[in-house]
């Protein structure tokens, strides 16, 4: 799994395809948690078979805290993203912050977070 926050706090995403190149061209599907869809396009551009699904819409947002999207929305592809990125064999990250580090512990602790949805 990979992690990008790029919107209002932008991280060099280039960097971390070209330092991990090797590794995410070995995996058959790659999931990318972000907030910015140039970013899925970019990794897709790749030739890697991205997997997102968070819900983007077209409102001028500075981030998807900010968005228009309802509050369910944004909480059930929050809790998407955690959740797969915590059962992924790797996690790659560029980012800085709360949610990144969330996301490490659940990585950490990847039995733990699964038994929670059993």
């Amino acid at each position: 799994g990979i992690q990008v926050r790029n919107t209002d706090i932008k991280n060099n995403y280039q960097n971390l395809y070209q330092n991990n190149q090797i590794l995410l061209n070995k995996y058959k599907n790659i999931y990318l948690a972000t907030d910015d869809p140039k970013v899925i396009l970019f990794f897709k551009s790749k030739n890697l078979k991205i997997y997102n699904f968070t819900t983007f819409n077209s409102d001028g947002y500075k981030n998807l805290h900010n968005s228009n999207l309802p509050g369910f929305i944004k909480i059930r592809d929050l809790i998407c993203d955690i959740f797969i990125l915590s059962q992924g064999e790797y996690l790659l990250s560029t980012s800085k912050g709360g949610f990144i580090n969330l996301v490490k512990n659940c990585f950490k602790n990847k039995k733990r977070i699964l038994k929670q949805f059993s």
